[in-house]
């Protein structure tokens, strides 16, 4: 009997010795929209083949069908790559879309940007560019889920889907 063509979604050939960065890679890489995570949902014919399953203790390198992997993007480019686990027919990656929160006002750059895990009030103005010389920094608001958090302080967390408002101050 054949092997089942292996060949992805999108049309990418799976060849021998798939790996998540190759694979990424041959779908042309990923968005701007990317989040830091991917997420490896191994299918009924998987097998780990990354450098972390030989390793790991008490595996045979088989993945339980259904499994799901949370890797951590950013390591796996940096070089980490423990994290780049063999892709097989079967398996299917999500590379996840980033959550926003939005910043209006006496900013240096109004816009949306990427919530990370534990972001800050002070992390997301960071990287707005930093209130303007003319902010009421002390006034800073937060509508969140319909409702709005005032005079909010620079340790609060940002969660995805926030908009942050720094108005001006009145001299």
């Amino acid at each position: 009997q054949p092997p089942e063509d292996p060949e992805a979604r999108d049309g990418q050939p799976l060849a021998p010795g798939m790996t998540l960065l190759k694979a990424l890679a041959n779908a042309g890489g990923v968005s701007d929209d990317a989040a830091g995570d991917v997420l490896v949902t191994h299918g009924r014919t998987s097998a780990k083949t990354g450098p972390s399953a030989a390793d790991a203790p008490g595996t045979d390198g088989e993945d339980d069908p259904g499994a799901s992997e949370r890797i951590d993007l950013k390591k796996l480019q940096s070089g980490d790559l423990s994290l780049d686990v063999g892709i097989r027919n079967g398996d299917t990656v999500f590379v996840l879309q980033a959550q926003y929160a939005y910043v209006d006002g006496e900013v240096g750059k109004i816009g949306r940007y990427p919530v990370e895990k534990g972001m800050t009030l002070q992390q997301l103005l960071s990287l707005a560019g930093g209130v303007t010389q003319d902010a009421a920094a002390g006034k800073i608001s937060i509508e969140r889920n319909g409702k709005t958090l005032k005079n909010v302080k620079l340790s609060e967390p940002i969660m995805p889907g926030d908009s942050v408002k720094v108005p001006q101050r009145f001299f």
